[in-house]
């Protein structure tokens, strides 16, 4: 099992590959293997993105704390 610290990079990174997405908009929080996203975007098509993400949708995580 990857460790928290891991699954955070590799979500940093997959997120670094949208390329609508600003780094410094969206958090992301690893807490136990389950990822959190977090931050303020300013159009739904970023927060879709941002939750689509390859690596993201594969874990557990926590959508309701990424705000438009």
């Amino acid at each position: 099992m990857k460790s928290d610290a891991t699954i955070k990079e590799d979500v940093l990174a997959e997120l670094a590959w949208q390329p609508n997405i600003d780094k410094t908009q969206v958090g992301v929080i690893v807490d136990k293997g389950v990822v959190t996203l977090t931050g303020t975007v300013d159009n739904y098509a970023k927060k879709r993105a941002a939750e689509k993400s390859q690596y993201v949708k594969y874990h557990l995580y926590d959508k309701k704390k990424l705000y438009l």
